[in-house]
């Protein structure tokens, strides 16, 4: 209550599958990896909504450890890094007191 705006730093590991991967109608998914392991590092701020809840809005930056596409021999595999936005609502579901 006495920090209602908070700074967040948040960071950790992933693990993605891949459930389709289309090309103009076709389906590629065969040319990639099922899995892709991925380090995520966010920066953003929260702040409280309502009793038990925190609004966050978070800028992200993710990258991919493990290469995805099989389909080049003797190259290094295709990795997938990214950047995004979200905006995020997390409510307390239980508190132990």
């Amino acid at each position: 209550k006495s920090h209602p705006v908070q700074l967040v730093l948040v960071s950790g590991l992933s693990a993605d599958y891949l459930v389709s991967a289309k090309y103009e109608g076709r389906d590629e998914k065969d040319a990639f990896e099922s899995w892709d392991y991925t380090v995520t590092a966010r920066i953003g701020i929260q702040w409280k909504a309502g009793e038990n809840g925190l609004l966050g809005v978070q800028f992200n930056v993710a990258s991919s450890l493990a290469g995805i596409d099989k389909g080049q021999p003797d190259q290094a595999k295709l990795k997938n890094t990214g950047i995004g936005f979200a905006v995020e609502y997390t409510h307390l579901v239980s508190s132990s007191k």
